[in-house]
């Protein structure tokens, strides 16, 4: 059995893609360093994401001020105590 974290800890960090030119079709490294480069200049604000894994948590991720969430189904079957 896999150990739950019931609290809403977890965060993935994820890059808002809103440059003006479209990175797609470039090399790989050409694409990180571009959206990098838009972090750098505040044209693509990286965005901190909690996990929730219910409507708790979600509760409680909207009332701490995050602006969104994310789930996964291995956190929710794991919480209500089903397999993945």
């Amino acid at each position: 059995i896999y150990p739950i974290v019931a609290l809403a800890v977890t965060a993935v960090v994820l890059l808002q893609i809103t440059t003006p030119t479209s990175s797609f079709g470039l090399p790989p490294p050409e694409r990180l360093r571009r959206l990098l480069q838009a972090t750098d200049k505040g044209e693509a604000p990286i965005l901190l994401l909690p996990c929730c894994y219910d409507g708790l948590t979600a509760r409680l991720v909207g009332l701490s001020g995050f602006n969104a969430t994310f789930m996964t189904g291995f956190g929710v079957s794991g919480a209500n105590g089903y397999p993945d």
